[in-house]
């Protein structure tokens, strides 16, 4: 089975630049943020095609599992499945990161202005991000925002960063946004839940083989007795939530790669 490639150098001395720049918000906003970590991105391609990108990672009670970013929920893996599938057309030909890489509580990050002030240091590192993963200034990564606050940070920092296309972000907020947009797709061919669940659950399987982590980590993630993929956890309204949100990313991604 194919595996991720090996961080290259330039990636590597621009996670140990994350991790510095995390240190310094904890000591500039100390009376703001109780509490900052850096957690990485998964590494799926040295020179994507795509980049997806949304505001910063976010905790609960269980900071400690958070060991990786975009892998702790059902709804982020279902994003993973629809941009391998209808994205990148069965291939992992996207990077997915955020503007802040210093994980925090998600009341503390939201607190109005604190954004602004942590992004200017951040927005920096993000276009160095999109410049390493350039493949040598052979293409730049085309954008794709998680959200209309990324698009609006990215779109006027100075100079910025051209969005290629805005999508909704994954959260229960766009919950009616999600329904009102598969509303007016009509007739779509019908998808059971459980059917859904389960793809994305093999494929877990495969991203988490592709990224190289332990039986151990890929046992917490994807065992069905685990929250993530507890199917008995989730409501007949939940479930048709996630329905939503997978016709919505799948046929907004599948219309980005057709352009």
């Amino acid at each position: 089975m194919l595996k991720a490639p090996e961080k290259k150098p330039s990636y590597l001395e621009l996670e140990r630049k994350f991790e510095a720049q995390v240190k310094q918000d904890k000591i500039t906003f100390k009376d703001q943020i109780e509490e900052a970590y850096f957690v990485p991105n998964p590494y799926f391609s040295s020179d994507p095609k795509y980049c997806l990108i949304a505001l910063e990672p976010s905790f609960g009670l269980q900071r400690e599992l958070i060991k990786v970013e975009f892998l702790n929920s059902f709804k982020n893996f279902l994003i993973h499945y629809c941009a391998y599938n209808y994205l990148c057309k069965g291939s992992f030909d996207y990077h997915i990161t955020d503007i802040s890489k210093s994980a925090m509580k998600a009341k503390e990050a939201g607190a109005p202005g604190i954004r602004s002030l942590v992004y200017k240091n951040w927005l920096p590192l993000l276009k160095e991000e999109l410049q390493v993963l350039s493949g040598g200034n052979k293409h730049t990564p085309k954008v794709i925002t998680i959200g209309k606050t990324v698009q609006s940070h990215l779109e006027n920092c100075e100079p910025p960063i051209k969005v290629a296309k805005n999508v909704l972000h994954y959260s229960e907020n766009n919950n009616s946004r999600f329904m009102k947009y598969v509303a007016g797709l009509g007739s779509k061919s019908s998808l059971e839940y459980d059917i859904l669940f389960d793809n994305v659950r093999v494929f877990g399987i495969v991203l988490m083989k592709y990224l190289n982590f332990s039986i151990e980590d890929m046992d917490y993630k994807l065992n069905p007795a685990n929250g993530i993929f507890n199917k008995d956890g989730f409501s007949e309204n939940r479930k048709n939530q996630h329905l939503n949100r997978f016709y919505y990313y799948k046929t907004e991604f599948e219309n980005i790669s057709n352009q």
